[in-house]
Order: structure tokens, then sequence, then C-alpha cells
């Protein structure tokens, strides 16, 4: 194996510092059609999502994270026939996070799950 040290990547118009690369990008993100046969339309370090049922669905990380105290953003689009407003989503109730996985639920006031059109969330933390 061979290592590379540098401070700086560039790609010969642009330089970024390596710790940004490092500490600022997100570790994971996906898209995922969320209704019917679940699929994920294009995703960074998502092994797989399961479809726990109406709403809710666990992530799989390819490469885990170092813990469990990595974050989680996310936003939906619901199919406008479903009724669904202020639509979001959270991590499922009871749920642990851990480092090779997160559950989650699409969901809208008063506590509602809806399978959701466009899923897109972003992970971010240290990888192990």
């Amino acid at each position: 194996m061979s290592t590379l040290i540098a401070q700086t990547l560039s790609d010969g118009v642009n330089d970024v510092a390596v710790d940004t690369v490092f500490n600022g990008s997100a570790k994971a993100w996906a898209n995922l059609n969320g209704t019917g046969a679940i699929f994920l339309r294009d995703d960074f370090n998502i092994a797989n999502v399961t479809d726990n049922g109406t709403g809710d669905y666990t992530k799989t990380f390819t490469s885990a994270f170092a813990n469990s105290d990595f974050t989680c953003a996310g936003i939906v689009r619901f199919d406008a026939g479903s009724g669904a407003t202020g639509t979001f989503v959270t991590q499922r109730r009871g749920a642990v996070a851990t480092p090779s996985s997160f559950q989650l639920n699409c969901e809208s006031r008063p506590a509602n799950f809806f399978d959701c059109d466009k899923v897109m969330t972003v992970f971010n933390g240290d990888l192990a």
C-alpha cells in the first residue's frame, strides 16, 4: 500500500485544503424513490435501503461511521394526492442510529407516515 501526503488538492484551476475534504464533505447521501418498489435514484456510500413499512426506511452504509454521533439532514417530496402537508424526515422513534445504519421516517404533523416519491438525505461525520 502506498501513502500520499498532501495539504492541498488541485485540479489545475481550483485548490482545496485536504482537511476540507476529510472534515467538510458529505460522507453519505441518497436520493430515494420511496413509493411502490423503492429504489435509489443516486447515492454515495449507501449499500442498500430497507422498506420497513409506510414512510419508514433504513439506510445501510457501505463504509461505516466511526460512531453513532454522525448527523443526518433530509427533505422529502410527496405525491400531491397523499394529502400530506409539512412533510419532513425524522429519525425513527425508538430507533438507535448505529455506525452502519440509520432508520428514518417521512412524516407530517400529526405523526402520519407517508411514502414519498423523493426522500433526499445527507450524512456528515467521521468514517471508521
